[in-house]
C-alpha cells in the first residue's frame, strides 16, 4: 500500500519502526475506499482520507475530525 520507493520516510536502525514521515506516498495502483487505515503499528490509530472526502466533510462542517497532512501523521497530537 505505501509506495516505499517513492516516500521519504525515516525509519530507527534498532528496530525498523518508522521515526519520521516527510512525505507519505500510496501505490498508484492501490483501488482504496473515501477513508482506510494503514497496516503499520506506528499509524495504527491513524485513519487516511481522499481528498474527496475531506472537501465534502469540510463543507458539511462535521465535528470531532482534524484534518492533518499525511507527513505530520506520526507526530500530531490532538
Amino acid at each position: 500500500m505505501i509506495d516505499m520507493e517513492k516516500s521519504n520516510i525515516e525509519f530507527y536502525k534498532q528496530n525498523g519502526r518508522i521515526k519520521k514521515i516527510w512525505d507519505l506516498q500510496l501505490e498508484s495502483t492501490t483501488i482504496l475506499p473515501e477513508v482506510f487505515q494503514i497496516n503499520n503499528i506506528r499509524l495504527f490509530r491513524v485513519m487516511f482520507c481522499s481528498e474527496e472526502f475531506k472537501k465534502e466533510a469540510e463543507k458539511l462542517k462535521l465535528k470531532g475530525i482534524a484534518f492533518v497532512p499525511s507527513n505530520e501523521a506520526d507526530v500530531y497530537k490532538p
